[in-house]
């Protein structure tokens, strides 16, 4: 597991993160994401299945249904939202288990099902800065292939 953290101050620049995060994604992959309400975890989502797409699809955050389905031309994305859940036990009942290392899983809030997750993933955090609200660290926390795979992301 390691750790390296980049220093953005706009949207356009998270949005390159997810481009080139998009390009290196493959089938079985599993990217979580966590930070505060409002970080921007749901519009890095956003960036990366569009550029998957390559077009602009509309990408709304899951929070209420808890899992939108995208068939890109990578394969099957599921992108979760689980703040809302309570209990692990409700995960059954999303099939999250089912796809992960299958498909190709983007969680928002994964912190409820941590013991689940593949070892091969990438962990990514958003959290403001204290001083500039509109500046955020993205820190990556990579597990398996990832390390090699992103060890190259906006430089």
């Amino acid at each position: 597991m390691i750790a390296h953290s980049l220093l953005i101050s706009s949207e356009t620049q998270l949005e390159k993160i997810a481009l080139e995060i998009a390009e290196k994604l493959q089938q079985g992959d599993t990217i979580t994401l966590r930070g505060d309400l409002g970080a921007g975890k749901t519009t890095f989502t956003r960036f990366l299945i569009n550029s998957l797409f390559n077009k602009s699809i509309e990408v709304q955050s899951p929070t209420f249904t808890l899992v939108h389905e995208y068939v890109s031309p990578k394969g099957k994305i599921w992108h979760y939202d689980l703040y809302r859940l309570k209990d692990k036990r409700e995960i059954r009942e999303l099939l999250l288990l089912d796809f992960l290392e299958k498909d190709i899983c983007i969680i928002e809030w994964p912190e409820i099902i941590e013991e689940y997750l593949p070892e091969n993933r990438l962990d990514i955090y958003l959290d403001y800065m204290e001083d500039n609200l509109e500046s955020r660290i993205v820190k990556f926390v990579t597990h398996g292939s990832w390390l090699e795979r992103i060890k190259d992301v906006s430089k």
